[in-house]
């Protein structure tokens, strides 16, 4: 189990992109990092040992709809989504998982400005690891 300590976390792929709030039900997006409050997200811990991820601006949720399938469009949600943190190779970060899938958050692989988040397949093979989003703690 990666251990998970309280505070402001980011969401982001090795600087080049992080998650931002678009505004009400609209998809969650990658852009590049601002240092505003629509880029942090607090970790919520459950007791069956997945995460929430809280938006510190909205208050809402990092989640999707419905069943969890490759390619599901990253939305706000009032209910929290829950999400299993697995290992990274980078120190002190970790991939953000579907518990018992094999789908993680990562941007999607549509052609859109700006890019939008969807579920992906996890891969942790090195090339491959080293484009996907990557929870780190903010100092």
């Amino acid at each position: 189990m990666t251990q998970i300590i309280p505070g402001i976390y980011s969401i982001e792929r090795r600087n080049e992109f992080i998650t931002s709030l678009s505004g009400g039900n609209a998809p969650i997006s990658a852009l590049f990092p601002s240092g505003g409050s629509d880029q942090e997200w607090v970790v919520e811990p459950y007791s069956d040992r997945t995460f929430a991820l809280k938006s510190s601006k909205s208050g809402r949720y990092i989640g999707f709809e419905g069943e969890a399938e490759a390619n599901k469009p990253i939305v706000e949600t009032t209910e929290p989504t829950k999400w299993d943190f697995r290992p990274s190779r980078e120190p002190f970060n970790v991939f953000i998982a579907v518990p018992g899938a094999e789908l993680m958050l990562d941007v999607s692989t549509l052609p859109a400005f700006p890019p939008p988040l969807a579920l992906r397949p996890l891969s942790l093979d090195d090339q491959q690891a080293a484009r996907q989003l990557q929870l780190q703690f903010r100092q």
